[in-house]
């Protein structure tokens, strides 16, 4: 496939050659490495949270088997409940998500009728379900992302048809498949943060910054959906590659570096501008697979930037997103830890370890556990009795109480967030806040998830309409 580009200043257009095709595939395969590999703290984040906000298994082999190894699921509770507070408050209403208004009078007439052309865009396109994974997204990853595009959705329906045959009096009615369009228009998707990266000395809150700088999202896709972008000889190459891999199943994280998975392929997209041969090429578009091949090489076709990447914390090295309850994880486990503790005290205070006379034992160190015979003690007055170790219970409510007031003050997240509390009606710049306690914080976090994210998606979407 032959690319072109022009340039800006003269309008000439010039044709890629083979070796500028490899350069560039090679650029963008770094470029998206070394940005993945300065976000190491992102990944570390969510490697962390990850099995405690989805419930996976985290039995702690290196402890003995009679001690206790509860989970108290905090993370998951604070999950859970910050997650519903934010759809409460965002978008459980998509009619109330957002306000439109007229620049001047006449604007301000037809805006009622933008209003609901919006709405029934956001309906048909089931956009509460992708809000809800960039919302999952957020609180897991640090990260709230959307991609707007167009897109056109199928399904196959089975329906009748008219033939006529010479052996029949009257018209035979059959059955035949037909793919049957059921959505064609502006689109919003979730996109996972951790298969997007950018430039890190891009501030995605800075509107001018963000459009520019480079940013690249990996997806895998099967053949099947590559095979018109492929030349026959390089599809049969690729599907050469392909039957050589074989690989487990794995989570985001472990497929970074992978470039075939499950029989799919991988596929970098860049969007922003470009430097190539001297010259800035102005919003660009361009599509790699499995780093090796170069498919797509244009102006970027949806014209808006089709990004949107929201924080409510970030770091400022990387300007990659930082996860709230990342701040608690400590905490949460140090809770369970205190937890634990008090169980492995009431075991041993109800069958308690046993002095044992001396010689009784060949070994020298023996490890306390329920029950347990250990050497006997000098001074004790016979020395030939077996006797009990008193194991003294101690009340730690306090401190657990304690802690866990300290994990919702740092995290901000309480469980009575819920419901209760004062409603304000929102409007474009004023986000309904429903809570006890700090709600000025709270309202922060929604206000800047509406005016860094849903407030763009809608100017996205309404560009595309």
């Amino acid at each position: 496939m032959q690319f072109e580009y022009s340039i800006m200043d003269s309008h000439e257009i010039k044709k890629l050659s083979n070796d500028d095709e490899q350069r560039i595939i090679k650029d963008i395969s770094n470029s998206f490495k070394n940005w993945d590999d300065l976000r190491s703290h992102q990944i570390k984040a969510y490697q962390k949270l990850k099995p405690e906000i989805y419930i996976e298994e985290r039995q702690d082999y290196h402890k003995k088997a009679w001690k206790s190894d509860k989970k108290m699921n905090k993370i998951f509770s604070l999950f859970e409940t910050r997650q519903a507070y934010l759809w409460e408050n965002i978008y459980a209403n998509v009619d109330k998500m957002f306000d439109v208004e007229g620049k001047d009078l006449k604007s301000s007439l037809s805006a009622k009728e933008q209003k609901s052309s919006l709405i029934d865009a956001f309906y048909k396109m089931k956009v509460n379900q992708q809000l809800d994974k960039a919302i999952e997204y957020l609180d897991s990853v640090g990260e709230f992302c959307l991609f707007t595009s167009w897109k056109s959705k199928y399904k196959q329906v089975r329906r009748p048809i008219k033939a006529n045959t010479k052996n029949l009096i009257k018209d035979e009615v059959l059955n035949g498949i037909f793919n049957e369009k059921i959505y064609d228009g502006a689109y919003v998707e979730a996109i996972n943060p951790i298969n997007l990266v950018f430039e890190p000395e891009s501030s995605p809150e800075i509107d001018f910054e963000w459009d520019k700088c480079g940013k690249i999202i990996k997806s895998f896709q099967s053949l099947e959906e590559l095979q018109n972008s492929l030349s026959e000889k390089d599809f049969d190459e690729l599907n050469q590659m392909v039957k050589k891999k074989n690989e487990d199943i794995k989570d985001e994280t472990e497929t970074l570096n992978d470039v075939f998975y499950q029989g799919k392929v991988e596929v970098l997209q860049y969007f922003g501008d470009y430097n190539f041969n001297g010259e800035v090429l102005k919003n660009y578009f361009i599509k790699i697979v499995a780093r090796k091949f170069l498919i797509g090489f244009e102006t970027n076709p949806f014209i808006v930037n089709p990004i949107i990447n929201v924080a409510s914390k970030r770091n400022p090295d990387t300007n990659r997103g930082i996860p709230c309850l990342y701040s608690i994880y400590d905490l949460t486990k140090s809770l369970e830890d205190d937890l634990n503790e008090i169980k492995d005290v009431q075991v041993l205070n109800k069958n308690p370890a046993r002095f044992a006379p001396d010689n009784f034992f060949k070994e020298d160190e023996i490890e306390i556990s329920p029950g347990k015979i250990i050497k006997y003690k000098q001074g004790i007055d016979d020395p030939n009795a077996i006797i009990s170790i008193p194991i003294p219970l101690h009340d730690a409510s306090n401190h657990i109480a304690y802690l866990d007031k300290l994990i919702s003050d740092i995290s901000g997240i309480y469980p009575n967030m819920q419901g209760g509390g004062d409603v304000t009606n929102s409007t474009a710049t004023e986000i309904k806040v429903k809570v006890q306690g700090q709600s000025t914080r709270l309202a922060k976090d929604l206000d800047t998830i509406k005016q860094n994210g849903i407030i763009k998606m809608v100017e996205n979407v309404a560009d595309m309409l």
